[in-house]
């Protein structure tokens, strides 16, 4: 059995997936499997893949393809991957990503250490060819102190700079929520890192974030992703009510909530803004410090709670047109 199961999900990534397969394949330790999940993408990613597949055949790594009959998303394309592994831990590499060629070695080293649940490491940001270092490190050890500051998004809640045991998912019943294809990463760590009873950290950087690419899951935003991303958090919310009845847990979705708010603010879509003032209620006196957006969306956001739909729609379009002619204006 291998120690790792690298799980690749593979849709419309024919300019990186090259990249990707070799950083993975160049691995200075090689107690791993590879799993590529091609998610009936329709450009040339799986002519590219069997490429360097075959570059390396002389490699003594377990190398799977795996073809979803239909376009299922990301999440269901994860799903499958942890179905189908067969390593101790999990690894999650996005294809149009890549991997420092020691990330295994090092995941591995403290996998045997330690036997812990979850390992997770630092990273690069990797935007117009610059690496920008993402440190991850936090003073406190405990499993739920841990989950507490990623729900306050003090470390990201992302699957691909850490490795966890497949048995923890087993055990506690932990699947990828099928139809939610945004924010389902927070739905899964969240469960994992509140039933870890032993969590460790890697202070080097080990995994490289492609911001770059315009064609990912996650950079096409619609009133359905928004949607979607709401029933994440619901989901959260519901899961850390249930079972960790923990109100320093439930209040560090604060942040995570009025994020959502605020997407739903930024759709333009009068039959969201209607949902608002009822969605996540309980961060209507929070929405003035949230601090990833300017005052006057602050602004919009609080007309929209208090029912000043109008208003906060001729807001909203106002601050929408003074951007884009500034992006003009700078062009």
């Amino acid at each position: 059995m291998p120690k790792i199961s690298i799980i690749i999900p593979v849709y419309g990534v024919e300019k990186y997936i090259e990249r990707c397969a070799v950083s993975i394949f160049e691995q200075t330790n090689k107690d791993f499997e590879m799993v590529f999940i091609n998610d009936c993408s329709k450009d040339n990613s799986e002519v590219i893949l069997l490429d360097v597949i075959s570059r390396y055949k002389g490699a003594s790594i377990d190398v799977r393809i795996i073809q979803h009959e239909v376009n299922k998303g990301i999440s269901a394309t994860r799903e499958t991957g942890l179905n189908k592994a067969k390593g101790e831990y999990i690894l999650y590499v996005d294809s149009d990503d890549y991997i420092a060629p020691n990330m295994v070695e090092l995941m591995v080293a403290r996998a045997n250490d330690t036997n812990a649940d979850i390992i997770y490491s630092d990273y690069y940001d990797l935007k117009n060819g610059e690496l920008i270092y993402q440190n991850q490190s936090l003073s406190v050890r405990d499993p739920l102190l841990i989950t507490a500051s990623m729900l306050r998004s003090e470390i990201v809640w992302t699957p691909w700079n850490k490795i966890f045991k497949k048995s923890l998912a087993t055990v506690h019943n932990i699947h990828w929520p099928i139809n939610i294809n945004v924010g389902e990463d927070l739905v899964v760590m969240s469960k994992l890192f509140a039933n870890a009873k032993e969590i460790e950290y890697v202070n080097q950087a080990l995994y490289i974030y492609n911001r770059d690419n315009v064609n990912s899951y996650i950079n096409s935003w619609s009133v359905s992703s928004c949607q979607q991303s709401i029933k994440a958090v619901e989901s959260v919310n519901a899961f850390f009510s249930d079972e960790f009845p923990n109100a320093d847990l439930i209040k560090s979705l604060d942040k995570v909530k009025l994020a959502s708010r605020y997407q739903m603010l930024y759709t333009f879509d009068k039959n969201l803004y209607k949902l608002i003032p009822d969605t996540f209620p309980e961060t209507d006196d929070k929405i003035f410090t949230f601090e990833n957006t300017s005052f006057y969306w602050k602004v919009a956001l609080f007309l929209v709670v208090k029912k000043k739909t109008i208003l906060a729609t001729s807001m909203t379009r106002a601050i929408f047109l003074l951007k884009k002619t500034r992006a003009f204006i700078q062009s």
